[in-house]
């Protein structure tokens, strides 16, 4: 269809209670607790975003006064993963 490039955009729950609603968040990682990932990058318990990537990310938007935030974040197919055990865990390896 001709796109060369694209950015995908999405929202998400956080498990740090400081942060409300509508913080703009870089992800510079995640915890892949999903299976689709699986399909189209190595396996791995973790992953990192592309750095050059996310500067441009963040120079758009330091650029644009957009205040934001960068987060590991927690990838799951479906809400019910998300059980109380697994919360606890990710919250633990936050700190």
């Amino acid at each position: 269809m001709g796109c060369k490039k694209f950015i995908a955009c999405g929202m998400c729950g956080v498990l740090q209670k400081e942060l409300a609603v509508g913080h703009l968040i870089i992800p510079t990682s995640a915890v892949r607790d999903e299976g689709t990932s699986y399909h189209y990058v190595k396996p791995s318990r973790e992953i990192t975003a592309d750095e050059r990537i996310v500067k441009i990310i963040e120079n758009t938007l330091v650029e644009k006064k957009i205040p934001y935030i960068k987060a590991k974040t927690w990838t799951t197919d479906a809400f019910y993963r998300e059980t109380p055990r697994k919360i606890a865990q990710r919250k633990k390896k936050a700190v």
